[in-house]
C-alpha cells in the first residue's frame, strides 16, 4: 500500500519511500493512532523533533495536524534522499521543515543547540534491534535524558517512543514520566511525558 498523509492540511497526498527494507516508515494505523492519543489539537503549533526520520511520516502528519514546525533527524543517504523528496513535493521550506544529517542518539545527547528547540513533541523511530541491544538502547535512554536535563524539551513535551510490540526502553529517560503505552500487533509505542505538563487523555483502543 502507498504510504501517504493520513490526516489534515495533506491528507491523502503520497510520500515516496525507497524499497528495501533499511527505513521502515510508521505505518498509517500507527501514526492515526498516536494522533488520536495526542488528540484533536495535540499538533497545533507545536515544535516538533523527528528523530530516525526516515521518510519524515511521522514529522509531516504533525505538521499536516497544524504544528509550526519540525527538524527531521536522519544520517541513511538513501533516507534521506526520500525525506528531501518529501518536503519538497509538499512544498514545505526551512521556516516549517529543516533536516539534519546526524546520529539520531549523537543529535540528541551531544548538548549542542538544535533546530527550532525547545521541542513540543518528539518522534523517535528507531530501527527495532536497538531494543535487543542493551548498549544501544542505554545510549537512546540517555540521550533523550539529556534533551530533557539541558531544556530542549519545552515543559510538558511528549516524546513518543515507536518499539517492537514486545519491548521498548527498559525505564523511562530521565526527566521523562511514562503516561500510556499500546501495542498494535507487532508494534508497540509508548508516550512520555516531561514534567510540567498533563498526560495526554487516555483514547480508547
Amino acid at each position: 500500500m502507498p504510504l501517504r498523509v493520513m490526516s489534515g492540511r495533506f491528507r491523502g497526498r503520497r510520500l515516496f519511500s525507497p524499497a528495501g527494507t533499511d527505513t521502515r516508515p510508521s505505518s498509517g494505523r500507527m501514526r492515526i493512532a498516536v494522533q488520536n492519543i495526542l488528540g484533536p489539537g495535540g499538533a497545533e503549533g507545536a515544535s516538533v523533533l523527528d528523530l530516525y526520520a526516515g521518510t519524515g511520516a511521522s514529522g509531516i502528519e504533525a505538521l499536516s495536524r497544524g504544528a509550526r514546525r519540525a527538524l527531521f533527524v536522519e544520517q541513511a543517504r538513501v533516507a534521506l534522499g526520500a525525506l528531501e523528496r518529501n518536503l519538497g513535493t509538499l512544498g514545505l521550506g526551512p521556516k516549517e521543515a529543516r533536516v539534519l544529517r546526524a546520529d539520531a542518539v549523537r543529535a540528541a545527547g551531544r548538548g549542542t543547540p538544535l533546530d527550532f528547540e525547545p521541542f513540543d513533541l518528539v518522534f523517535v523511530d528507531p530501527p527495532y534491534g536497538v531494543f535487543r541491544r542493551p548498549a544501544d538502547e542505554r545510549a537512546l535512554r540517555e540521550a533523550l535524558g539529556a534533551l530533557a536535563r539541558r531544556g530542549a524539551l519545552a515543559p510538558g513535551a511528549t516524546v513518543i517512543v515507536e518499539h517492537p510490540g514486545d519491548g521498548g526502553l527498559l525505564a523511562p529517560p530521565a526527566g521523562l514520566g511514562e503516561v500510556d503505552r499500546r501495542r498494535y500487533s507487532a508494534a508497540g509505542v509508548t508516550f512520555y511525558r516531561r514534567a510540567g505538563g498533563a498526560p495526554p487523555d487516555p483514547a480508547p483502543d
